[in-house]
């Protein structure tokens, strides 16, 4: 594992990092952080945390959609038969029609 003992950044002045410094500043700001230093420590830990809390949303999300595709498939067949149900009854109300008449 590569060991940090000195960490240099360049070119924070030109315009093409200009949303890097204003990541920076918005983290100083809200967290109240003092040092550039301090401030890519917060982002690099948040950045686990942040990785590991979406991981386990995305596994949960796919749990709840297979789930509910499952249910639905299920919906799908229960409608099928009420269907043919409502169907069949229909037939039998018109049997029972043309018998009456």
């Amino acid at each position: 594992m590569k060991q940090f003992s000195t960490m240099t950044l360049r070119g924070l002045d030109n315009d093409e990092n200009a949303d890097l410094v204003e990541i920076m500043n918005q983290v100083m700001q809200k967290e109240n952080i003092k040092t550039g230093q301090s401030v890519f420590e917060f982002i690099l830990r948040d950045y686990r945390e942040k990785t590991e809390e979406l991981q386990g949303l995305r596994q949960t999300y796919n749990s709840h959609r297979h789930k509910s595709n499952k249910e639905i498939e299920e919906l799908q067949t229960e409608n099928k038969k009420l269907k043919q149900a409502i169907k069949g009854f229909c037939q039998f109300i018109e049997v029972a029609n043309q018998l009456d008449t």
